[in-house]
């Protein structure tokens, strides 16, 4: 269930990306690099896990949904598969998905 549940992010997601990226392009005639666009795909998939984590935090506090939420994101965010205990509903920062930094000499947006 999980993971056809973060594919349906990841699919959902990269598509409302690509289609404000498409936009921008169309409207603003805006040129986006590699990087700005791996940039931005890792922002919003980052801000996806966090609003998960918020919900189940904040608004959908039972123990059924923190495990919907641990079997959607924990190969994701974790190498070697082991995550803290109620990672899900814990405070502390996550350090999973590194996003690129832009070079020094690249324009940045």
């Amino acid at each position: 269930k999980g993971a056809s549940r973060l594919l349906r992010i990841l699919i959902s997601e990269s598509a409302h990306l690509i289609w404000a990226i498409r936009c921008d392009i169309t409207i603003n005639g805006t040129i986006h690099s590699a990087k700005t666009i791996r940039s931005r795909w890792t922002t919003t998939i980052n801000k996806r896990l966090q609003n998960d984590r918020l919900t189940a935090r904040k608004i959908n506090r039972t123990k059924t949904f923190e495990n919907l939420i641990t079997a959607t994101w924990s190969d994701t965010i974790s190498a070697n598969g082991l995550i803290p205990k109620n990672w899900a509903t814990a405070l502390e920062v996550l350090v999973g998905i590194i996003p690129p930094r832009p070079s020094t000499n690249e324009e940045t947006r």
